[in-house]
């Protein structure tokens, strides 16, 4: 039950006009996204959740379906992925207090991941399962 963890609420009001996550707004900087909310499609939601990159305490049933809000730290950090498919390697540390959206960010970066069609490796609270 301590890892239970509700994804949507049936109660929550819908959002109008809300978008999905797609590969043209990861690919291309998302700019025109910047300071909205892009909603995740079923697929990457199960994909996310398959990975365990959601935790309790994020308050995802307090929406509708699983969104992320686009910030300029999602924009720079979908370049960097991008760039990636060119370079091969990207080693990036995140870093900040308690409570400031490094797991959110995390979970963005695997929502863009998934959204290209990658395979993602997550090892949850850093640590390794058998």
């Amino acid at each position: 039950m301590r890892k239970r963890i509700v994804l949507s609420n049936t109660n929550a009001l819908a959002v109008p006009g809300l978008q999905d996550l797609k590969k043209d707004i990861v690919g291309n900087g998302g700019v025109e996204f910047l300071g909205k909310v892009v909603g995740l499609q079923g697929q990457t939601v199960d994909s996310l959740r398959a990975a365990e990159a959601f935790k309790p305490h994020q308050s995802w049933g307090l929406f509708r379906r699983p969104g992320i809000l686009v910030r300029e730290e999602t924009i720079a950090l979908g370049e960097k992925l991008m760039a990636v498919e060119k370079e091969g390697t990207l080693k990036l540390v995140l870093d900040g207090d308690r409570v400031t959206g490094k797991s959110l960010m995390l979970v963005s970066a695997m929502a863009m991941a998934f959204v290209r069609g990658w395979i993602v490796l997550n090892i949850p609270e850093g640590k390794s399962t058998e």
